[in-house]
């Protein structure tokens, strides 16, 4: 199966696909200020992964439950 250029968000790709571009929360230098508005998702290249880099894929679940 060929990689995707981009999954969406909760999409997972096989064992050992990298795409080329990923989803980031970025602070750009010309958006400094408030959280609101300087931390925003991107669609970004991915960076290129050296002979001692670890690649790992990072999600998340939302729970419902409370926990007290």
């Amino acid at each position: 199966m060929a990689a995707k250029e981009l999954y969406d968000l909760g999409e997972k790709p096989e064992l050992g696909v990298v795409p080329e571009k990923m989803h980031a929360f970025l602070v750009r230098q010309d958006r400094f200020g408030e959280p609101r508005d300087a931390w925003q998702r991107e669609v970004i290249p991915t960076p290129e992964t050296g002979p001692k880099d670890v690649l790992v894929y990072v999600g998340n679940r939302k729970n419902k439950q409370r926990f007290l």
